[in-house]
């Protein structure tokens, strides 16, 4: 078996909310809904002691460099969805 093409360099990354959101919407929360609703696994940054702004920690180091895109678009999009309310 061909083992897939992997990004060079980290492989795992974390992504802040920068906007005001509704009550609820810690790195935590953001986390589970993405999650329970979306099916895109990340971990709370608070999990890794980030602290003020939520964030989340996401890791892209066992995916094929092909498909990044296309997941990048969709936790977009799922991020955009969490974050209007």
């Amino acid at each position: 078996m061909e083992r897939p093409e992997l990004p060079a360099g980290r492989t795992h990354d974390r992504a802040r909310k920068n906007q005001p959101g509704g009550p609820g919407q810690s790195g935590w929360e953001i986390s589970r809904r993405l999650i329970d609703e979306f099916a895109i696994a990340v971990v709370p940054g608070e999990a890794f002691g980030a602290e003020g702004e939520p964030s989340i920690r996401l890791s892209y180091g066992n995916i094929r460099a092909a498909d990044i895109e296309r997941e990048a678009g969709r936790l977009a999009a799922a991020l955009a969805r969490i974050l209007a309310g």
